[in-house]
């Protein structure tokens, strides 16, 4: 099973669950089964009981001596002629200097006292200074290569988000053409491979803390408190495919088949889905003996519009494991059309292509994956694979 949330290390996380059956709660394994879509999400508040979690505003809050401590170099007359973006930024970076990258999510203020937190934590506190002194920031998605890590029965895959900051009070030259405004982008480690999505709004960015602390309450079967950590977060938007992700996998923790397919279909019916989370729903029916639907929705998920080349490159690899070489094929492609710059994607289209005996086109991917990677080891590689088709 897979959830995202943001535990990075640098990142937005996906974990892939094997789940297990919450005793608290009597089973209800017979799924629910609907022949019209869905308009309005509806969620049994009395399933699981609400506790008390973070406001919005707490989270964005600092401490009186902290404002007091940016504001003082944020004004210096010394950094009179440093752009506001730019001051801000200059601040962070002292700050964060030796901060512990932990997987930690804190509140600006926690963050700044602890001088440790995650990207989204980062983001937080980047968006608490920001908001003292008047400064404009967006947020991005970026997907980058995956990393794997395993706590019990969970498997975590990680990709990440940073912040932009822009030029207050920028006034256009009439004399030139703008793309974009004088910007700085605040970020833990960029790396090569890194491909930016899409814009994430603040309701969406609200919502990635209480995922993140939600799913760390999943996986300490805390299931109360995980339920009220999305509640909060539905309180932001209903149309966050991560939080109805995440929702869906802790109703099926609690047995709660029929809910959970509820929340799915809702996504679906709405176009909210993700390539994570159809295998989630298909693992559910699967599950629930309905492979004939199983089959249905696993057909359907090279139609998901899921921007992430790795989620694409990852379903590649499995079914290019599972001996599913045209399949494998295809994800492979759809990956580097999203990302014709990742070496990766045209590897694993090489080992496909090969294994199907199309062995023009794979040394012709070989020859690309090789022009466009970066490392020379890489490089070596692909020219000691393209060395073994003649």
């Amino acid at each position: 099973m897979r959830f995202i949330y943001d535990r990075c290390l640098a990142a937005i996380i996906l974990a892939v669950l094997v789940l297990v059956g919450c005793s608290s709660h009597a089973p209800s394994k017979a799924v629910y089964v609907e022949t019209a879509k869905n308009t309005d999400l509806e969620i049994p508040k009395d399933y699981f009981k609400l506790q008390n979690v973070p406001n919005v505003v707490d989270i964005f809050s600092l401490t009186p001596s902290q404002q007091q401590n940016f504001l003082h170099y944020y004004n210096d007359p010394a950094n009179a002629d440093v752009k506001g973006h730019e001051r801000l930024y200059d601040y962070l970076s002292q700050y964060t200097a030796s901060f512990d990258f932990r997987g930690d999510t804190f509140m600006a203020a926690q963050s700044l006292t602890n001088q440790a937190g995650n990207c989204l934590s980062l983001a937080i506190l980047t968006t608490a200074l920001a908001e003292l002194v008047g400064v404009d920031i967006e947020y991005q998605k970026v997907n980058s290569a995956p990393i794997y890590q395993r706590y019990s029965n969970v498997m975590t895959l990680s990709s990440h988000v940073r912040t932009v900051l822009h030029e207050p009070n920028f006034v256009k030259d009439p004399n030139f053409i703008y793309f974009r405004t004088p910007q700085l982008i605040v970020d833990y480690f960029p790396q090569q491979g890194d491909v930016v999505g899409s814009s994430v709004s603040r309701q969406n960015f609200v919502s990635m803390f209480y995922q993140n602390l939600a799913s760390e309450a999943l996986i300490n079967h805390e299931y109360d408190r995980a339920f009220s950590l999305l509640n909060a977060a539905l309180s932001q938007t209903q149309t966050n495919s991560v939080t109805l992700n995440t929702l869906a996998v802790l109703y099926k923790h609690a047995d709660n088949f029929e809910q959970a397919e509820k929340i799915y279909r809702f996504a679906i019916d709405h176009e909210l889905q993700s390539i994570n989370m159809i295998w989630n729903y298909v693992n559910l029916l699967e599950e629930a003996g309905r492979f004939e639907d199983a089959t249905h929705w696993r057909a359907l998920i090279e139609n998901v519009d899921d921007d992430n080349p790795y989620s694409w490159i990852d379903l590649a690899d499995q079914n290019y494991q599972q001996g599913h070489h045209r399949k494998a094929a295809r994800y492979y492609q759809k990956a580097s059309l999203i990302a014709p710059y990742l070496h990766e994607s045209f590897f694993g289209l090489a080992k496909a292509q090969y294994q199907l005996g199309e062995l023009g086109h794979a040394e012709a991917s070989l020859k690309t994956a090789m022009q466009i990677s970066y490392l020379s080891e890489d490089k070596k590689l692909y020219q000691a694979k393209i060395n073994t088709l003649h």
